[in-house]
């Protein structure tokens, strides 16, 4: 995605209603449209000095602001929308995190040869250590549980038995 495909009338739009959503709920704020790469959509940073306040605990929040902001776009523009919403790059920095989280657990699952469970999280930040994961060729990734306690387990890749 080139930076001139971020600035359309519609993005624009958006920015307008968060703007708007932010001000009247008394958190002041900028918006910058950026480039997100994990997705291909544009993503809209939201920079201020409440960040705590938006993000929530573990980003619940922000998730809920996210779903809020493009229910409230789908009823003025009549289109749906494929953005991202952060607060002072939280998700892109949780996503990195993630990552190392993913290749550290890879690197134990190699050595021992044993499965790693992992903490459990959101099914976003699980897609991310999934997706990573995903051309391993030790390791595979699967997630376990239900609900609050879903996480995922890094495990050595069954070997495929030969035929020959």
């Amino acid at each position: 995605m080139t930076p001139a495909s971020l600035e359309t009338p519609t993005i624009t739009s958006v920015v307008e209603i968060l703007s708007d959503l932010l001000q009247r709920i008394g958190v002041i704020a900028s918006v910058a449209v950026e480039d997100d790469e994990e997705n291909e959509v544009p993503r809209l940073n939201i920079r201020t000095k409440e960040a705590r306040l938006l993000i929530g605990n573990d980003g619940t929040t922000l998730s809920a602001l996210e779903q809020l902001l493009k229910t409230l776009s789908y009823r003025k523009l009549s289109t749906p929308l494929l953005f991202t919403l952060d607060v002072d790059h939280y998700r892109t920095r949780r996503i990195e995190l993630a990552r190392i989280l993913a290749f550290r657990a890879a690197r134990e699952v190699v050595e021992t040869g044993k499965p790693v469970e992992l903490r459990p999280m959101s099914s976003y930040i699980r897609r991310v250590i999934h997706r990573t994961l995903s051309e391993h060729s030790q390791v595979e990734s699967g997630s376990v549980g239900e609900g609050a306690r879903r996480h995922v387990v890094v495990r050595p890749k069954k070997e495929v038995e030969s035929i020959f």
